[in-house]
């Protein structure tokens, strides 16, 4: 009725389809964002002179790649510096 080699070569089978639909299953990304909260929390973490907003230079301290390559669209009233404001509404 069923002998070894019917039974190894279904079980291959199976692991080929099971792999290739695998590996051809649709890809999905996520982009890496911030929460607002940890956002805010860099503000707290990273303010170095304690005047309630990030410089540049601090926000290059904190490495967040994502604040860095935004700073001038996040610092919308343009005075140089990111508020709690504006990291909030980012």
């Amino acid at each position: 009725m069923f002998n070894l080699k019917n039974i190894t070569l279904a079980i291959v089978g199976s692991l080929v389809v099971t792999f290739y639909a695998s590996a051809n299953a649709p890809v999905t990304t996520k982009v890496a964002t911030a929460p607002k909260a940890d956002l805010v929390k860099l503000l707290s973490q990273f303010d170095a002179d304690k005047n309630g907003s990030l410089s540049k230079a601090e926000v290059a301290a904190s490495n967040n790649k994502t604040l860095m390559a935004n700073f001038g669209n996040i610092d919308t009233n343009k005075d140089g510096e990111l508020s709690k404001q504006e990291l909030k509404s980012f």
